[in-house]
């Protein structure tokens, strides 16, 4: 617990107002300093093979953002929670991130147990089994805990989540939005309508979104240390497919711990 005298700290303010998925999350967390390649090295201690992590800069809505692309010829997307829970905890990963992606795949998993009235450890999972969403949610851990190594980040606040509206085709067939699986991990999330036709908030980004927020609200008062955008696959017309961050100096007494 800080004192009233100590040192301003540091606070991430995630921005999803347009959509969220584990792409744009290892996006927006590398704009905003952690290393694309320690992530990787990292990353290599977990017990996969034949994936390739790039960074680049892409373009949405005219708006500049960091896109983080997985590369993999694996086809494999049918793994159990389980097993995937066991892979990341046996790894030598640094703790904290091997705990938050544990954490974002446990709730990913009790949100389709629920969903399908099934015991928790028989939940299998198919898009999210995959290699490039294991990357992405344990990448995506790993670059926070880079940024809360490197500028002291004490605390994630999130703003309200953009929501498209329409249906997805998935593994279960044509799904309504948000997914079932989003909408169960967004519960006790601030929610706002994205008026667009379209998956916004994949399951990937809803657990991430869930398991690494602390507390939910607007931007808190502080100093503006810097800040960054994630990019997703598709491009828009109509808004930027962006999650911003900032990360803000703000005195101790606000943090929340």
């Amino acid at each position: 617990m800080a004192t009233p005298n100590s040192a301003p700290e540091s606070a991430l303010w995630l921005d999803p107002c347009f959509g969220a998925s584990g792409d744009m999350f290892l996006g927006v967390l590398t704009s905003l300093g952690a290393c694309i390649d320690q992530i990787s090295t990292e990353l290599e201690k977990l017990n996969i093979s034949d994936w390739e992590l790039t960074s680049e800069q892409a373009t949405r809505c005219s708006l500049v953002a960091t896109r983080v692309r997985v590369s993999t010829s694996d086809t494999s997307h049918h793994r159990s929670w389980s097993s995937i829970d066991s892979l990341i905890e046996q790894s030598k990963i640094d703790s904290f991130a091997s705990n938050g992606a544990r954490r974002s795949f446990r709730l990913l998993a009790e949100a389709e147990a629920a969903i399908h009235d099934v015991d928790v450890d028989d939940v299998h999972f198919h898009e999210v089994g995959a290699v490039d969403a294991i990357v992405d949610i344990v990448g995506s851990w790993v670059a926070l805990a880079s940024l809360v190594a490197k500028q002291q980040v004490k605390e994630v606040i999130t703003g309200p989540v953009g929501l498209g509206h329409g249906t997805v085709v998935a593994a279960h067939g044509t799904l309504p939005l948000p997914a079932p699986a989003t909408a169960s991990l967004l519960h006790g999330a601030l929610v706002q309508p994205l008026d667009a036709a379209g998956e916004s908030v994949t399951p990937t980004g809803a657990a991430l979104l869930a398991s690494m927020t602390d507390r939910w609200g607007p931007i808190p008062s502080g100093v503006l240390l810097r800040n960054g955008r994630g990019a997703g696959g598709r491009d828009p017309k109509h808004y930027p497919n962006v999650i911003s961050g900032y990360l803000l100096a703000i005195e101790p007494r606000e943090i929340r711990h």
